[in-house]
């Protein structure tokens, strides 16, 4: 192969490599799209916030929940009375088992549903990394109600 053919055929491998990989999709971000998405989990899923534009707060600026911040195991909604953006637990968590021990002693079916306890009952309530949580006995599972509480969608509101 004579040498500027070489260099011919590594520019057009640069060209169309990047557009193999995803570089040069029409759209506002020229980024690297591979069209596979990464799984987010419950918890990422907690620290998203909900955006309600357009109702007017105290001051008379838009209320939003753009910059509230809310723990995990809950989420900003609008206060129907007052309109103000504010911090409630969630309703439901989505079924996965993905079982976690909390500081409670008690056994939960995945993170968010800690978390979700934690608020209810205005506890703070972590993940204990402990086989031991694993083998105390089944009583102590977490599944509707703990410590008699309720965790229905209704019980907090």
């Amino acid at each position: 192969m004579k040498p500027g053919r070489l260099w011919l055929h590594l520019a057009l491998l640069g060209a169309s490599l990047p557009a193999g990989l995803g570089w040069m999709e029409p759209g506002p971000s020229r980024g690297l799209h591979t069209g596979v998405r990464e799984p987010r989990t419950e918890e990422s899923r907690s620290f998203e916030v909900t955006r309600r534009e357009g109702l007017s707060g105290h001051d008379g600026l838009p209320a939003s929940c753009g910059k509230k911040f809310c723990s995990r195991g809950s989420r900003c909604m609008l206060s129907r009375e007052t309109g103000e953006p504010e911090c409630r637990c969630l309703e439901a968590c989505r079924p996965s088992y993905m079982p976690v021990c909390g500081s409670d002693g008690r056994f939960y079916e995945n993170h968010c549903e800690l978390h979700r306890a934690a608020c209810l009952l205005e506890r703070k309530i972590v993940i204990v990394h402990s086989k031991d949580c694993f083998l105390k006995d089944s009583t102590k599972k977490s599944s509707d109600s703990i410590l008699g509480f309720h965790l229905s969608p209704r019980s907090h509101y």
